[in-house]
């Protein structure tokens, strides 16, 4: 489908319609479909979410209105962030369920069918950055010189293809995976970087890529995350300490709670 309109004149035929995740209601994204909030579903059908990211917790009263018309079209809502579900409830006047990034609904062993291999030196640090803050790169450097490791970098920004002593690579998704699974660190300030790097039970140094007076801010997705695993210390704002190691016997029971609670949410719904 290349628009709305063909998805209205000729839906696929489904007995349950789902929208997730990421940041498909997230206002400050290009293009914004209407699509994202089902709008091309024929009447009597169920309509729910599954962990979409508003990714952000300041909406101007026009996103707010925009949204509130759109969400009428869907029954059942659920969010990915808890300060997102907060925000949804206050604008529908609804309850909003928190549940997992899909990314946490498999298992590392399960992920693992989807790698490939990359060539790499044996022992690294994984740099992957969206962002363009010189000071989340200055502190990789630092940690590279700590423990003696090369930096292998997926390059997205101008920045990085300008850096001449990292090592670069361009990969798919298997490689993607394969390259944080091996990594002995991760840094990153994607929120899917950290996700999968928490799932692989990586030593990860997870950034914030946004100011926090930035109005159009997405650093609620990494914060609710960290927050969910009550390790909101794990975040780097201090770029001249190294951060302790996080505990994942402890993450691994908030985690498996939670798929849990989100496996019972997508059950509910597809009953």
């Amino acid at each position: 489908y290349n628009s709305s309109r063909e998805l209205i004149e000729n839906p696929p035929e489904y007995d349950v319609y789902l929208v997730g995740s990421d940041q498909t209601w997230n206002p400050n994204v290009g293009g914004k479909p209407d699509a994202f909030y089902l709008t091309f579903v024929p009447p009597k059908k169920v309509k729910a979410s599954y962990a979409p990211s508003v990714s952000t917790t300041k909406l101007t009263q026009m996103q707010k209105d925009r949204l509130a018309c759109l969400l009428k079209n869907v029954d059942v809502l659920s969010c990915r962030e808890q300060s997102g579900a907060e925000l949804l409830k206050e604008i529908t006047g609804r309850d909003v369920s928190v549940v997992l990034d899909p990314v946490f609904l498999l298992s590392k062993e399960e992920w693992g069918r989807f790698m490939c291999e990359v060539d790499h030196p044996s022992r690294y640090i994984l740099e992957y950055f969206l962002g363009d803050n010189i000071n989340h790169r200055k502190y990789v450097r630092m940690l590279s010189k700590m423990f003696n490791l090369p930096i292998i970098s997926l390059p997205y920004n101008l920045i990085d293809f300008k850096e001449k002593n990292n090592i670069n690579i361009w990969c798919g998704p298997g490689g993607f995976l394969s390259l944080i699974r091996d990594a002995c660190i991760v840094c990153t300030d994607s929120f899917h970087g950290t996700a999968f790097s928490l799932l692989f039970e990586k030593e990860v140094y997870s950034f914030l890529k946004h100011e926090q007076n930035n109005q159009k801010s997405e650093n609620s997705r990494i914060e609710d995350l960290y927050k969910r695993f009550g390790i909101e210390g794990h975040i780097v704002t201090d770029y001249k300490k190294e951060l302790p190691e996080i505990d994942y016997q402890h993450i691994k029971i908030i985690l498996r709670k939670q798929i849990l609670e989100s496996e019972k949410y997508l059950k509910e719904v597809l009953k």
